[in-house]
């Protein structure tokens, strides 16, 4: 049977005058109510965790009597829920100034008579998670019960710090394609602002290739458009106790491959964990700046070849002009450039021209264009475009 405590008494008497005495003999129940404490929070999943400023509506308790059977729970039973700081206070315990539990009205759960199977769950209304901005490991509390029958066993819940989620930032911002190695300085930061952990944390840092650059580890090497001499292209950026950032660097050499591309970049992430568990880790990306092709433009008249075109004569003609593009390697594909017809930066005024040949007349400026853009092509695999 599933019952309260209950408590009977030994009596001594004693002959000859003295005077008699009882002792009390407490009858705990073998019955006991225990507890599971389930955390569905959408950050964290199905776990016994709590994110630091997430409230008590988020945690779901149920309830089980121990070893008793329906027909031995006699009458009704409520439980009333609690959630306290653990004693004694320690490292990875909570304390009152990082939960508060004040509900409107008792959370509780109730058992009918003859059923050991809960009427429903609950949640821990009333509970507040401090959010802080302290960088912290995983912190602990219990969340029990009493009832008529007794206390119950309590459960631990865990409270998840969420400043101590890194993000990664690299400098420079890009790289270049060059012959020269250049020094990349990666840095990971906590999001919170201090930190009293007591031991260092450590970071593994991935460097990848990104927007289809290939990456190598070994420098020099063929065939990859980047390397760092990483062994296996990671790691390990150190926040030391008490810090709240940490740095490392490493050297990436990105030869010049004379083809045109875009896109292309290296993508640095990692892993870490605090107080046992793993903290999200935010990546950072370091782009590649083509240094492949470069093109020159010049000028020419229409039937004089290669001839430049430098000045004109002040003659009242129309000159038709051919404008190339000229790459210092064939592009990787069909690249069309803009040329301004026009560009400020001169002394000479843009004018007004109407008509053609010898009826062709223009008034205010000292010149005039027939069009102001003029798009040039250069075809892909090839070098030049007019």
């Amino acid at each position: 049977m599933v019952e309260p405590d209950e408590v009977f008494y030994i009596r001594v008497d004693v002959p000859g005058g003295w005077t008699a005495f009882r002792t009390p003999i407490t009858v705990k129940d073998a019955n006991r109510v225990g507890f599971t404490v389930d955390t569905d929070s959408n950050e964290m999943g199905n776990q016994d965790t709590i994110v630091e400023g997430a409230s008590g509506s988020e945690v779901s308790v149920s309830a089980a009597f121990w070893n008793a059977t329906s027909s031995q729970v006699a009458s009704a039973t409520t439980v009333m829920l609690s959630a306290a700081a653990e004693t004694p206070a320690g490292a990875g315990k909570a304390t009152a100034a990082d939960f508060t539990y004040t509900p409107s009205t008792p959370n509780t759960i109730t058992f009918a008579a003859q059923s050991v199977t809960p009427s429903g769950a609950a949640t821990l209304a009333g509970l507040s998670v401090t959010d802080d901005a302290v960088v912290e490991g995983p912190e602990t509390f219990l969340v029990g019960g009493s009832s008529a029958l007794g206390t119950a066993r309590a459960s631990v819940l865990t409270i998840y710090d969420n400043d101590a989620d890194i993000e990664l930032e690299v400098s420079p911002s890009s790289v270049e394609e060059q012959a020269a190695a250049q020094r990349v300085t990666v840095t990971a930061r906590f999001k919170g602002t201090s930190s009293v952990l007591t031991s260092a944390t450590s970071v593994a840092v991935t460097v990848a290739g990104s927007g289809g650059a290939a990456l190598g580890s070994t420098c020099p090497t063929t065939g990859v458009d980047a390397c760092t001499g990483l062994t296996n292209n990671q790691m390990t950026v150190s926040i030391p106790a008490g810090g709240t950032s940490g740095s490392g660097t490493f050297m990436v050499t990105v030869p010049d491959d004379g083809v045109s591309e875009s896109g292309e970049g290296l993508s640095v992430s990692g892993s870490a964990s605090v107080g046992g568990s793993a903290v999200a880790v935010e990546s950072a990306s370091l782009p590649i700046v083509d240094g492949g092709v470069r093109v020159d433009l010049s000028l020419h008249e229409a039937d004089s070849g290669e001839a430049a075109l430098s000045e004109v004569t002040e003659d009242g003609e129309a000159r038709t002009v051919r404008v190339k593009a000229t790459a210092s390697a064939a592009v990787g594909s069909e690249t069309t450039f803009s040329v301004t017809v026009g560009a400020t930066g001169g002394t000479a005024t843009l004018g007004t021209c109407t008509g053609s040949g010898q009826s062709r007349s223009c008034s205010g400026g000292d010149y005039d264009r027939g069009a102001a853009t003029v798009d040039v092509v250069i075809p892909s695999g090839g070098t030049s475009g007019t």
